[in-house]
């Protein structure tokens, strides 16, 4: 579904200045080589092999820079789940912040999955489902926006009431509106309206939710998740946003993938609630009108923001 999304170039630097770079996460070593990474829409993220024969991520936050700290955070939070940080810092040679990581061996979900049979797709769904669990196994008082502490600094709503306020000011004050058409705007306000009780219904305990959790941000190795990165929208929020995510199209149209997902959830102390689907396309609601209302999203998100709003209006 992201193949035509926008992406912005990576940022370069001399094989010299990445030198200086990484002492603090590798003293006395060198760059032999540096590879952008694919897969991540704005930020900068290149993969250093260095002289000794290992590797390290590089990541540089260009949509968020002063969201490094709050990276880093969730980063040791997350041991085991996203790959180990070997420094951080806002003071670097490049005069940006920056986190140098472990670098993950394995391959992208969404490159994994298309050669996947049903079967072996469904199984490893269940590896997910666990995975989820995990991350979401960390709780908060309260849903809203975290701090370098990962404290929750600006509460908000994930519920109707939320929703409702977050697609008039995206879809009706900001113009989201009229990227997606009057009809479906209209058409989507009523239907939070109408049946928006469902979301509340659905909505458990404020958990860590990786909001961006999708088959280019879960590292497949060895037939199972090596890990899952890319960290940056991370927020106190419910779990089905990270349902909502993973289960767009392609991997949740898969046969047995949503209920594999479930399966491997629940069976990981995860709850969720037994019709969780409806209400998760209904959250889903907040990713598309955001990105519907952004500066210049571009003609591909734009369409496949209509038409995953067209799908859900269908299923109620």
């Amino acid at each position: 579904m992201r193949e035509g999304w926008r992406r912005d170039p990576p940022l370069q630097f001399p094989i010299e200045t990445l030198d200086r770079l990484i002492q603090p996460a590798a003293p006395g070593r060198r760059v032999i080589e540096a590879v952008p990474t694919a897969g991540g829409l704005a930020n900068t993220n290149i993969r250093l092999r260095l002289d000794d024969g290992a590797s390290l991520l590089l990541r540089i936050p260009t949509r968020d820079p002063d969201g490094w700290a709050r990276e880093a955070a969730l980063h040791r939070a997350m041991a085991g789940i996203a790959p180990e940080l070997r420094h951080a810092s806002d003071r670097s040679p490049i005069g940006r912040p920056v986190l140098i990581l472990d670098w993950i061996e394995g391959e992208r979900l969404e490159h994994v999955a298309p050669a996947m049979t049903d079967t072996a797709l469904a199984a490893l769904a269940h590896t997910l489902g666990a995975t989820l669990a995990r991350i979401h196994a960390t709780r908060f008082a309260a849903t809203g926006t975290l701090g370098a502490d990962l404290s929750v600094v600006t509460p908000f709503s994930v519920g109707t009431d939320g929703l409702a306020g977050f697609l008039d000011r995206c879809l009706i004050q900001g113009p989201g509106g009229g990227r997606l058409g009057l009809a479906l705007t209209d058409a989507v306000l009523a239907l939070v309206a109408r049946d928006g009780h469902r979301l509340d219904a659905a909505l458990g305990p404020p958990c860590l939710v990786h909001s961006d959790f999708n088959g280019s941000n879960i590292l497949i190795h060895a037939g199972t998740v090596a890990a899952v990165v890319d960290w940056e929208f991370a927020f106190a929020g419910d779990a089905l946003f990270d349902f909502a995510n993973i289960t767009r199209p392609p991997l949740g149209g898969r046969a047995g993938f949503n209920d594999g997902l479930a399966a491997g959830y629940r069976a990981a102390g995860g709850i969720l609630p037994a019709d969780w689907q409806r209400p998760a396309r209904l959250v889903d609601l907040y990713n598309w009108a955001d990105f519907l209302a952004r500066p210049d999203p571009g003609a591909a998100l734009i369409e496949d923001a209509r038409r995953m709003i067209a799908a859900t209006l269908d299923l109620f």
